[in-house]
């Protein structure tokens, strides 16, 4: 076997994006969130207490969460602290204003986008499991699909703009955002379902036993590599197969049995066969292996049908894969 070390010249790495349409559903209440959640988030309950020797001086406004009596969701988050964490990561860090779209703020949390949506009392966090999005999910393609067997769903779907603003059917108001590069979007939450429509122009109804469908194109970064592996004369003009050599006595080598007996073995040295030799028959390439910097064999190449190695020109071979 032999080697050849290659050189970041002869190497070429070109990345680029790839995407796959993927389908998820949750149903509320199956206690199966694996690959995708839909939790409540609600604004903490404040509660305002006089302080200081004079009760009618100072006031202290204070929220009255207790994890004893707070609600839970399905998967064991509690409401409130998920609001607090949605409002702070997404929301208060949208503080620039921008001027290319009237009346929203930009947010660089998860991904840049535009808010254009204020925080109602309670929201709906979808959540959707990494494995399905991989890097991220790809600007305008997500849509969402609520249906129920007790309320009849309508028509409606929510869909993004390509800029982080959720649409109901991709016109009117802003009824919530999505976060491309982590796979969550947040939803106004409506108290019931007005005229037996779970999706509605002001946001959406999520009662228990419903399903919720979303709709995407999952983003992945591949690498692609392009390795240019030049053979210069006289180089790798040789062949481990056994078929390439035969065998040539050379001589006998004696040896004892016992005290009084010797005996003796013929000794072969092999030689490339005399066409070989000749320069008449060459080897052919059909395998190329790439090995790394501790001779570890990371990728074989295949050609289709077998080349002949011009021993006295240059050959190069040119090896493609993504990673």
């Amino acid at each position: 076997m032999a080697f050849k070390t290659l050189g970041s010249e002869n190497v070429i790495v070109r990345p680029f994006k790839v995407h796959k349409s993927q389908t998820v559903t949750y149903v509320s209440g199956s206690n199966a969130f694996a690959e995708m959640n839909v939790g409540t988030a609600r604004r903490f309950p404040l509660t305002t207490i006089a302080v200081g020797p004079d009760s009618g001086s100072q006031v202290l406004v204070i929220n009255s969460f207790t994890p004893d009596s707070a609600v839970a969701n399905e998967d064991g988050t509690f409401q409130e602290p998920l609001y607090s964490s949605v409002k702070h990561l997404f929301y208060d860090s949208a503080s620039t204003q921008t001027g290319s779209v009237t009346g929203t703020f930009r947010f660089s949390a998860a991904g840049d986008g535009y808010r254009g949506l204020s925080l109602s009392e309670s929201v709906y966090v979808v959540n959707i499991a990494q494995a399905l999005w991989g890097e991220g999910i790809r600007p305008g393609t997500f849509v969402l699909t609520a249906t129920s067997a007790s309320v009849a769903a309508g028509t409606g779907t929510i869909v993004d703009d390509e800029l982080g603003r959720l649409y109901v059917g991709g016109s009117g108001s802003v009824v919530g955002n999505i976060f491309y590069n982590i796979g969550v979007a947040v939803i106004s939450r409506l108290i019931s379902a007005a005229n037996g429509e779970l999706i509605q122009e002001n946001g959406m109804f999520f009662p228990s036993a419903s399903t919720l469908q979303a709709n995407f194109e999952a983003t992945q970064m591949l690498y692609e590599y392009t390795i240019l592996a030049t053979m210069e004369p006289m180089e790798f003009n040789f062949s481990n197969n056994p078929s390439f050599f035969k065998p040539t006595l050379s001589g006998s080598l004696s040896y004892s049995i016992s005290e009084n007996t010797t005996s003796s073995i013929n000794t072969e040295t092999e030689q490339p066969l005399d066409l070989i030799a000749s320069g008449t028959l060459s080897p052919y390439i059909t395998t190329v292996g790439l090995y790394n910097d501790r001779q570890q064999l990371v990728a074989v190449a295949k050609v289709p049908r077998p080349i002949k190695r011009l021993a006295t020109s240059q050959q190069s071979v040119v090896i493609r894969f993504d990673v």
